[in-house]
């Protein structure tokens, strides 16, 4: 063989291998994972699969979330109160945070999510975990009071 013959034949094999040593480009805004388990679903309301429950955690984000040692801290909720009898969770909301649409993020939109979640024809599994709340208000855009029937502090934490 032909000394111009191996270089052009060890050229074409090094392009080749360097083709396949170059990362793909991914389009613009495309997030490509590999998951061992699919998804069973992505409602949030009605999945209880851990799977499911991870892939849902990186689209929708809760009104408190925790920190490293557990502690509740804000999220969508920028702050909280309990009223002094227990019966009513006032939840003041962040402003500025908009849907995939560019539609604001509102207390009417807590207060559907929450209205969904408790419709026995929903049959969320999490139900269970907001029974205390009888219904719910929105004085003005930014603030929602859940009304509760009894004292019921782990709410909080079943909305982390």
């Amino acid at each position: 063989m032909s000394r111009s013959l191996r270089t052009g034949l060890f050229l074409l094999v090094m392009l080749g291998l360097l083709s396949i040593a170059l990362p793909m480009s991914a389009q613009d805004n495309t997030l490509i994972m590999a998951r061992a388990v699919d998804a069973t679903g992505l409602d949030p309301h009605t999945q209880t699969a851990f799977v499911s429950l991870a892939a849902l955690s990186m689209i929708y984000e809760p009104l408190v979330t925790t920190d490293n040692d557990l502690d509740l801290i804000p999220a969508l909720a920028t702050g909280w109160s309990f009223s002094e009898d227990g019966l009513k969770l006032t939840m003041n909301l962040r402003q500025g945070v908009t849907f995939h649409d560019g539609s604001d993020f509102t207390a009417e939109d807590v207060i559907a999510s929450f209205t969904r979640l408790l419709n026995p024809d929903v049959a969320s599994a999490a139900a269970t975990n907001y029974a205390s709340i009888t219904s719910m208000e929105a004085p003005d855009d930014y603030t929602v009071v859940f009304n509760l029937s009894q004292p019921d502090v782990p709410l909080l934490a079943a909305m982390a």
